[in-house]
């Protein structure tokens, strides 16, 4: 695998890896505003042919996020230089669902998201207006099917839990 680093410094950017802890969970289902996508190319020369592939990185500054290079880490090769798709990643809008059925970074949140859930003995729910039917749908399937959900806590909810609860959870 390829990976990214900042060009001041040369140290790795904080990639997305697919892999999650086994204690508290935190998921941003739609992505995070310190997200960025970097686009793969192929670089010779001048000419610059994207790949179709990406690679995720969370950064707050400035530099990393203007400028990362892509780098061979088993040879230190500079493999590519320029980056184009600077705009934080999150999803908005209609096609929520639509996104998170193609292979990539919000795929793999979603099924996690699925699997972990349901072995949760809480749910926190923190400003979350329930305007999300896929999101919804876990919850409720979580609630109906879980043996290990005793508690479901909504922090300042934008409206009442649209969900519906079947078996004594406390919230």
């Amino acid at each position: 695998m390829d990976l990214l680093s900042n060009s001041g410094d040369g140290k790795p950017l904080n990639l997305f890896q697919g892999s999650f802890s086994d204690t508290i969970n935190i998921i941003k289902l739609h992505g995070s505003i310190d997200t960025y996508r970097y686009s793969v190319a192929i670089e010779k020369g001048s000419i610059v042919n994207p790949t179709g592939e990406y690679l995720y990185f969370k950064t707050l500054d400035y530099d990393e996020k203007q400028m990362p290079i892509r780098y061979d880490p088993e040879t230190g090769e500079v493999v590519q230089r320029f980056h184009w798709d600077i705009d934080p990643q999150f999803i908005t809008g209609t096609r929520k669902e639509e996104i998170i059925t193609q292979p990539g970074m919000y795929k793999i949140l979603f099924e996690e998201c699925e699997k972990r859930i349901m072995n949760c003995k809480a749910i926190l729910i923190i400003g979350y207006s329930f305007g999300d039917k896929h999101v919804n749908e876990i919850i409720q399937k979580t609630i109906n099917n879980s043996k290990k959900l005793t508690k479901i806590i909504n922090i300042n909810p934008s409206k009442a839990l649209p969900i519906e609860i079947k078996k004594k959870i406390s919230n």
